[in-house]
């Protein structure tokens, strides 16, 4: 009896190894019975992973619109067979999730196979929901509790994040890895269009380039992208640079002027540091000189004035106060001693 239970459970869960619809996934496996067959009836019929992706492709776009936007969102004015636009963003993702988190017992899938859909996918999907309900030309919702909407689409977000792992970026999948193609949007041109017409990081986002949405959507206009620089190694400069000289010197000056190796970088910077140090040293000297001379002129460091007392021995007339001196009384350096020899001079004339 137990070497029929591995049968049973193979014969109950087809392998998505190889999937198109849910490609990311593809460790895992999905439940064909019981209770998630009861959640997800287009699964009774699956007999392999080829006719799982057929089926839940076509599911996608019919019984999924209309039990979604129309029963759960209200939206009065859709058409069940046109509903290209009523795609919200990685939608495909968010029920590959759904259906393997629900597989678990069923398959007995392990941590590894139970890999869940990233949180901020999730978001993603929830507020790509939101857009379409809030377009009219998609979505009429006259009568309709807007706020059993919001409701709705903030259960959407719940259910899909609450694997632990959903908010381990290391441990769970990103909804662009599942649908590479049109940012997530699938048929949703008007989904793509918004997306990467919004501006800001949206409007660099890669898969708006991939899927060519300037051509795509009428007045969406992307950034221009600027090919980075590439700079050589060091070792690498070295070996070119005797080829480059003994070919041209014209060659070896224009190689040169295109890649600079880290030696030379490095050389600018500590150039450019020892420039700025020298600036510094020059600019403190000048404050120090003119601190100092602003000291030398200071009345602080001006010479004490003579005392203004009589000499001892002074000749009458001889004052100092007066604006020249007398003849034969010529200012000499030595103080005293001048006066004393003018004395004695006009002493022997007498």
């Amino acid at each position: 009896m137990l070497a029929t239970v591995p049968t049973a459970l193979a014969e109950d869960c087809i392998s998505l190894s190889g999937s198109t619809a849910c490609p990311a996934f593809n460790l895992s496996s999905v439940s064909v019975t019981g209770t998630v067959a009861d959640l997800f009836p287009f699964l009774k019929t699956v007999t392999d992973t080829a006719s799982f992706d057929q089926k839940l492709l076509a599911y996608v776009k019919t019984s999924y619109v209309q039990e979604k936007y129309q029963t759960l969102l209200g939206c009065t004015n859709i058409d069940l067979t046109n509903t290209t636009q009523l795609y919200a963003r990685f939608t495909t993702s968010v029920l590959c999730n759904a259906i393997i988190q629900n597989s678990k017992d069923n398959c007995q899938l392990t941590s590894g196979e139970l890999e869940p859909l990233c949180a901020d996918t999730c978001s993603q999907q929830a507020l790509s929901e939101g857009r379409i309900i809030n377009n009219a030309d998609l979505c009429t919702t006259s009568g309709f509790d807007p706020n059993q909407q919001v409701e709705q689409i903030r259960a959407d977000f719940i259910t899909c994040s609450l694997p632990a792992n959903s908010l381990n970026s290391g441990n769970c999948i990103n909804g662009i890895e599942n649908e590479p193609d049109n940012c997530g949007f699938g048929t949703s041109t008007v989904g793509l269009c918004g997306y990467c017409g919004a501006g800001g990081q949206n409007s660099t986002d890669t898969c708006c380039y991939n899927s060519q949405a300037e051509s795509v959507c009428a007045g969406v206009v992307l950034p221009s992208i600027t090919k980075s620089i590439t700079l050589p190694s060091s070792s690498a400069e070295s070996s070119s640079t005797p080829s480059a000289t003994s070919t041209s010197p014209a060659a070896g000056a224009s190689t040169t002027s295109k890649k600079l190796s880290g030696g030379a970088i490095a050389g600018i910077v500590i150039g450019a540091i020892a420039g700025i140090a020298l600036i510094v040293a020059l600019v403190l000297f000048c404050l120090r000189r003119r601190r100092g001379g602003s000291q030398n002129g200071s009345v602080f460091n001006q010479p004490s004035p003579p005392r203004k007392g009589t000499s001892m021995i002074q000749a009458p007339g001889s004052g100092r106060s007066g604006p020249q001196p007398p003849a034969g009384f010529e200012v000499l350096p030595g103080g005293r001693i001048a006066r004393m020899s003018a004395l004695e001079g006009g002493h022997s004339e007498s």
